[in-house]
């Protein structure tokens, strides 16, 4: 993924932990006779804007403060004499419209703005999921975006798949190209258009003009057949002043609904009804049935793992409480997640149940 110039902000790392005293503004209107993308934040001490020019997308930040009437902003970027390059003074209006003036040493443009409503927002990808995974200013900000086939096909078996760019980031992602086993490939194809689109504006919000970093993505395809996909998504990102770091996303899809899948939506070892996500229910589940079943199925299929001179304690029913998880062609991987100093051990290689060890605890369709 390529570098892109960044602005040096101080206060994009620290704001965000200080407390909210008025909600987060969405905005979009003009500055001058240029469309644009706003988000306010208020907090107890200070006020933060952020900012992109619709035909340009990256952030522009400012930092502030407001009066009884006003926000005033001013970029942390500086002249060669010390003043802030742009100043922005502007008002919340009584009709929910915003009004101001943006301020440079060449001129003065005048700002007018009003809510963002993502209904009235023409998305080249609309759908109702997008709306909510991505915050209005995400939403504007990705609405003109289009995503462009590349020539790039990759087959999985009797299945295929075919890679997509953005071509403003080149931020790519893959969509399921439909064949007899899978005819119908619109539903799971929307999720991952807005996981594309999800990616697309994490590169952007990795910084501002003026500093440089970094964004790359890379996908793993673990399983695909005519009722499931798993993919991987691994993130290398360096923003602001930030060292790079490695984050790792999994998704797990029904193909003929497009549902991104929770575990027991795939497999459930307890007594029936099967617990909401989340719940109390479902955390008594997974500590008292489902990690301890775990084990035993690992134990059963890797003794070598459980034995004493293994480093990692694999026996720890905490670890297997909230695995990540994926299908694989062997099986049903499971990564183990431990805290703090025994972080080492998390994910490890080898934890795959094999499918024939669970057919009895199927609630999807079976995988052979």
């Amino acid at each position: 993924m390529k570098n892109f110039i960044l602005l040096v902000v101080i206060v994009c790392g620290s704001y965000l932990a200080k407390a909210h005293i008025e909600p987060t503004y969405f905005l979009h209107g003009n500055i001058g006779s240029r469309k644009v993308g706003v988000q306010i934040d208020h907090f107890s001490e200070a006020a933060y804007m952020k900012y992109f020019y619709q035909n340009e997308k990256t952030n522009l930040y400012l930092k502030g403060k407001s009066d009884s009437t006003k926000f005033h902003f001013e970029s942390a970027l500086k002249d060669s004499i010390g003043l802030p390059v742009q100043k922005v003074v502007i008002e919340h209006l009584p009709d929910e419209t915003w009004e101001g003036v943006l301020i440079t040493d060449k001129d003065s443009l005048i700002i007018k703005l009003e809510v963002i409503d993502v209904d009235k927002i023409d998305h080249l990808y609309v759908n109702d999921e997008l709306k909510k995974l991505l915050s209005p200013y995400s939403y504007l900000r990705t609405s003109d975006l289009e995503l462009v086939r590349v020539n790039k096909r990759e087959r999985f078996g009797r299945f295929s798949v075919s890679w997509f760019k953005e071509p403003f980031t080149g931020v790519k992602h893959f969509q399921i190209n439909s064949n007899r086993k899978t005819k119908d490939v619109n539903k799971p194809n929307v999720i991952l258009r807005n996981d594309h689109l999800k990616h697309v504006e994490s590169f952007f919000e990795c910084g501002t003009y003026g500093y440089s970093g970094s964004y790359s993505e890379k996908i793993n395809i673990s399983f695909l057949n005519q009722s499931y996909l798993s993919y991987s998504s691994e993130v290398k990102s360096s923003c602001y002043s930030e060292r790079e770091k490695v984050t790792n996303e999994y998704t797990n899809l029904e193909l003929q609904t497009g549902k991104r899948l929770w575990l027991e939506d795939l497999i459930y070892v307890g007594d029936l009804p099967i617990p909401t996500y989340n719940t109390s229910f479902w955390f008594k589940y997974r500590r008292n049935e489902f990690a301890s079943f775990v084990i035993d199925q690992l134990k059963t299929a890797y003794p070598e793992k459980f034995t004493k001179e293994m480093e990692c304690n694999y026996e720890n029913t905490k670890a297997w409480e909230k695995p990540s998880w994926y299908l694989t062609k062997k099986g049903l991987y499971l990564g183990a997640s431990f805290p703090g100093i025994d972080r080492s051990c998390n994910d490890p290689e080898w934890s795959i149940i094999p499918y024939n060890r669970l057919s009895e605890y199927f609630i999807g369709v079976p995988i052979d």
